[in-house]
């Protein structure tokens, strides 16, 4: 703006994240200049991995593997699959997983997936989502 009280000059209003140009606000009630808003933008978000609802839980339930056909309300070793709270429990007197670290040898889940305790062929596509997935803290999501 140009006037009596008004704001002259190259800038405007300048700072982080604020309106930076040369012009302003000039002439009667239009604005010119170049520049206009500038600023830095946020963090993003984080990017879901591996989902137990969705990537883990269904290979146990389903498929060639089935695992709960098997491992369901104390099945053998005392090793349950049918839920995220059951596979956390762990066997009887050993882990299945450690959250955090898919290559805790004390864990059991992998190990015996690796040495093909399941009905059906891995194309090694379940090993790793499962790996990643205990390696991303083993999440009830």
């Amino acid at each position: 703006m140009t006037g009596s009280g008004g704001m002259t000059g190259t800038g405007g209003m300048t700072g982080s994240g604020g309106m930076t140009g040369t012009g302003g606000m000039t002439g009667s009630g239009g604005m010119t200049g170049s520049g206009g808003m500038t600023g830095t933008g946020g963090t993003g978000g984080s990017v879901m991995g591996v989902s137990f609802d969705l990537d883990i839980q269904p290979y146990f339930e389903a498929g060639q593997a089935d695992c709960v056909g098997c491992h369901s309300g104390g099945g053998p070793a005392g090793v349950d699959l049918d839920s995220y709270a059951s596979i956390l429990a762990g066997g009887d007197g050993f882990p299945l997983v450690v959250p955090g670290d898919s290559s805790d040898p004390a864990a059991a889940l992998i190990p015996q997936l690796n040495a093909n305790h399941f009905n059906g062929p891995d194309d090694g596509g379940f090993v790793l989502s499962l790996s990643q997935w205990i390696d991303e803290g083993a999440l009830d999501n």
